[in-house]
């Protein structure tokens, strides 16, 4: 039984049809670039979040603000 698989194994051929070529555009984005883009677009938006926090808090911040609120001068 060994001596048929050792001859089965021997008639099987690898033959290389075509050989392996390297392409001439990445198929992937440009990782820095789009690191980059990502990287400014998440600061952008923590800085208009702190804007819009900043303007709907409620706070007061100059003392008028107060007095305007209540008419208490």
């Amino acid at each position: 039984m060994s001596q048929a698989l050792d001859t089965q194994t021997q008639n099987v051929l690898f033959r290389v049809i075509e050989p392996p070529q390297r392409t001439q555009y990445p198929s992937a984005p440009n990782r820095p670039l789009f690191n980059s883009l990502v990287l400014a677009a998440g600061i952008l938006a923590g800085a208009a979040g702190a804007v819009l926090l900043s303007i709907t808090s409620g706070r007061f911040i100059v003392s008028n603000d107060i007095s305007s609120q209540f008419d208490i001068p």
